[in-house]
């Protein structure tokens, strides 16, 4: 009788672990932008932040294969007055860092849509961080447009 009862103190401490460690990344205020219906691809937004005491990398997303074909981190850069946008292989959150993925920035990317994202749908996005269990969020999808992106033009 002992035994089992350790053993199940063991494995329900082993689940709180995981539990516990999961929860240390944050994710809010997650959407994606509607597309029109022939649209390939997709971006999202979202804040991320770290709520541990040690650094988290996040390694990469995914999400299903109903929805697109890839999903990456992306990042707009401007370089010469040119803006272009470059995948995120990686990004390391110190511990307590906020890291906001918004137009104009980093953000979601979607290729490959496999059906138009429309308002009210939702997306669940997987975030792979590393040696760490995967986070899951569920992204709602708003009209496009609704959040104003950032742009070098906002100064005229």
């Amino acid at each position: 009788m002992w035994r089992q009862l350790s053993l199940l103190l063991i494995l329900c401490s082993s689940f709180a672990c995981m539990a516990q460690q999961s929860s240390q990344i944050v994710i809010s205020d997650s959407y994606f932008s509607a597309t029109f219906p022939m649209a390939n691809s997709a971006a999202g937004y979202f804040t991320l932040t770290n709520t541990s005491d040690e650094p988290v990398v996040v390694t990469g997303i995914s999400v299903s294969s109903t929805i697109a074909k890839g999903a990456s981190l992306h990042e707009t850069v401007v370089d010469d007055e040119m803006v272009s946008m470059r995948p995120l292989h990686k990004l390391t959150l110190d511990a307590g860092q906020t890291v906001r993925f918004e137009a104009g920035g980093k953000h979601i990317m979607l290729t490959g849509l496999n059906k138009p994202l429309t308002v009210k749908m939702t997306v669940d996005v997987t975030f792979l961080l590393g040696n760490r269990p995967p986070v899951s969020q569920t992204f709602q999808v708003h009209p496009a447009g609704l959040h104003k992106a950032k742009s070098q033009h906002d100064h005229h």
